[in-house]
């Protein structure tokens, strides 16, 4: 049996685990989503425009049976090398093989490489991880107003 001492250590466990470990989330996912962007960014202003064609598609299982697609790209360098790199946004759809994409790849490492005009999926992270802070204050909230009628 619990005494008093035991109910409120279980309570004070419970608050961490609903309130400060969806904060914790929600902020790892801001952080991710933001540095994804800059990246995304980065790799735009910096990088070689080219024209690619899609030759297949890339599947990973999420959760939830969930799977994702990354169109994997063929295209030619600036200095003629050519060149078959993943693309670095993934989408819920699959990507029709043959397809010219417009393609921005990293000079010094062609095989980082992003279909022009498709999102990074930066801005969905961010969104998700202010989602889950979200739900983390309320729970904080929660607990509070019950400890405040305690």
């Amino acid at each position: 049996m619990f005494n008093g001492d035991g109910i409120i250590a279980s309570a004070a466990v419970l608050v961490v685990l609903l309130t400060l470990l969806p904060l914790a989330v929600g902020i790892g996912l801001i952080v991710y989503g933001l540095s994804r962007g800059q990246k995304a960014r980065q790799l735009e202003r910096t990088g070689e425009r080219v024209q690619g064609v899609v030759v297949d598609n890339q599947m990973e299982s999420r959760t939830q049976g969930r799977i994702t697609f990354r169109p994997i790209v063929r295209f030619r360098t600036l200095a003629g090398v050519e060149t078959t790199a993943v693309a670095e946004q993934p989408s819920f759809r699959s990507h029709v093989v043959g397809t010219s994409v417009p393609v921005v790849y990293d000079p010094a490492d062609p095989s980082r490489a992003s279909v022009l005009g498709r999102g990074s999926g930066a801005s969905g992270l961010v969104v998700m991880g202010v989602i889950v802070i979200v739900i983390g204050l309320c729970g904080a909230v929660f607990f509070l107003s019950i400890n405040a009628l305690a």
